[in-house]
């Protein structure tokens, strides 16, 4: 099956004109189940496959060349430079050297496993979670290959006579030197004994921080998941030059919010 979709694949791409950019977008419909995330290599040679692994596809033989073991939950990115591929395997942060295939250790292994990796896109920096139902944010030092700091929630609260337990749900810096990054935070009251599961709700907010104090700087919005409200946000982007994001949760209709103003656009 894999050869008939490389096949597939290298089809279009001989008998098209396309950029990377529209490659990636025919691996992304044609990869199927199994694949979290798409990259390219900076010289456009290999198409990247976050799978259980990190896949190294070539794009004109449309074969797989390499292959490198992770964390399921560890996807992970180029660090600033694009020198090195971030990701985790065995609850431990590592470099993976694009262009040698060389795997960089010395970060110190964790007490549980490592969730979505993110880089900062100015410095030698990346956050990420640990664990289920996280409640901290940590801040790696590429260079020294440790823990800078971290970012905690509130793991419990009382509200209305019900218990509320608190996550985070999704992250990522901001602003054209990552002075900033937004969560995604979910309150939900399933904690709350003898509550009926049709009275569960899930309160969900997407919040700026200032990287470096760690202080709300803006709230985005917030969304409601219950049993007779449903609502969900289809994609959170980060755009290119950093100081934009844009979303999708009306159905269609995509916002723009410009993280120096504090305004949407």
């Amino acid at each position: 099956m894999g050869k008939i979709i490389l096949i597939i694949l290298l089809t279009i791409i001989a008998t098209t004109t396309a950029k990377a950019i529209e490659i990636d977008t025919l691996w992304f419909r044609i990869a199927g189940a199994g694949v979290q995330e798409l990259d390219f290599t900076p010289d456009d040679k290999y198409v990247i496959a976050w799978t259980n692994a990190i896949e190294f596809w070539e794009v004109e033989k449309g074969v797989k060349e390499f292959s490198i073991p992770i964390d399921i939950k560890a996807v992970g990115d180029y660090n600033y430079n694009e020198q090195y591929l971030v990701f985790a395997k065995d609850s431990t942060p590592r470099l993976l050297d694009w262009e040698t295939k060389e795997v960089i250790e010395g970060f110190q292994k964790e007490e549980t496993f490592i969730g979505r990796i993110k880089t900062a896109k100015s410095k030698n920096e990346f956050m990420a979670t640990k664990g289920d139902y996280p409640k901290v944010i940590y801040f790696w030092d590429i260079n020294q290959k440790q823990i800078l700091d971290s970012f905690e929630i509130t793991k419990e609260f009382e509200k209305d006579n019900q218990k509320w337990g608190r996550s985070i749900h999704e992250y990522d810096f901001v602003g054209n030197n990552d002075e900033f990054f937004y969560v995604r935070i979910n309150d939900n009251n399933a904690k709350t004994p003898g509550l009926p599961p049709k009275y569960e709700i899930d309160n969900f907010s997407y919040l700026i921080y200032n990287r470096e104090t760690k202080e709300l700087v803006d709230s985005l919005f917030a969304f409601q998941v219950s049993f007779e409200n449903y609502n969900h946000v289809d994609k959170m982007v980060v755009m290119n030059d950093r100081t934009n994001l844009a979303w999708n949760n009306k159905g269609g209709e995509i916002t723009f919010y410009n993280v120096n103003s504090k305004k949407i656009l």
